[in-house]
């Protein structure tokens, strides 16, 4: 018998880029609501690999929470809440675990010790006098002209 979680499933807003943090936390509980995110964090297992014997039982449930129509279903759910454009950027991945690392990585906002780094290493900008230019300045000044940009 097929499941209809449409009752069950929460209303979860199509990933367009800027809410990826939000989208990402409420995708990643509905995969594990659903059994998938094994199959996400993992990648799946092919039939042939999940034929031999294995050593434990506990390897058995492992692999079998790892299929390829789970790996489907997870990469449906994945795709179904993705706006147009971050799906023209996975659509041709072939697993869910695929597309996951590649709209991590595309979407993912920086967090202030990333953005330090890049900062530091003058991938962002190369211009800025760094020695005399603590990173803490830099942001108040990059949040001071934006106020004054914003009352122009």
């Amino acid at each position: 018998m097929e499941n209809d979680y449409s009752v069950e499933r929460p209303k979860i807003g199509k990933l367009t880029g800027p809410n990826y943090r939000p989208w990402s936390v409420q995708v990643q509980r509905l995969l594990l609501s659903q059994g998938l995110w094994n199959v996400v964090l993992k990648g799946s297992v092919s039939t042939e690999a999940t034929g031999g014997p294995t050593d434990t039982t506990e390897d058995t449930a492992s692999l079998s929470d790892r299929t390829e129509v789970k790996d489907a279903k997870a990469s449906t759910i994945i795709m179904g809440l993705c706006a147009t454009e971050p799906l023209q950027n996975i659509l041709l991945l072939e697993t869910a675990k695929e597309q996951w690392e590649a709209l991590k990585a595309l979407y993912r906002p920086l967090g202030l010790r990333q953005l330090h780094q890049r900062i530091t290493r003058r991938s962002i900008f190369p211009l800025l006098p760094f020695s005399s230019f603590s990173f803490s300045c830099f942001l108040l000044r990059k949040h001071t002209t934006f106020h004054i940009a914003y009352r122009i």
